[in-house]
């Protein structure tokens, strides 16, 4: 079982959770989740489903946008841009490790 650490609690990544899970665990509103979604920032586990569910790895993201919400008094079109880059800086920082862990004599 394979279990992420997000913020010092624990999600067991065997979800899915659903919307109302993810929006207490985030403190984002159910509709936010939704159009942070249809935004293409959070990732439902089936976009084809009636009710969409998501992974632990969107629960980190949608804190991560409560506290950028709340700290910033940003609204949602500048709450989704600020989390689509933040999505695009892990996923370079992700590739670099990758590479790095492939060239001989380099450290992280």
């Amino acid at each position: 079982m394979k279990i992420e650490i997000v913020e010092a609690v624990a999600f067991e990544e065997c979800g899915p959770y659903s919307v109302g899970e993810v929006a207490d665990f985030s403190g984002l509103s159910k509709d936010e989740l939704i159009e942070l979604a249809n935004a293409g920032v959070l990732e439902p586990v089936d976009v084809t489903a009636s009710q969409w569910s998501f992974s632990a790895a969107n629960i980190a993201l949608a804190r991560t946008g409560c506290r950028l919400r709340t700290d910033f008094d940003l609204d949602l079109d500048a709450l989704t841009l600020a989390l689509q880059l933040i999505r695009q800086i892990r996923s370079l920082e992700t590739e670099l490790q990758r590479i790095k862990a492939r060239v001989p004599g380099t450290y992280l």
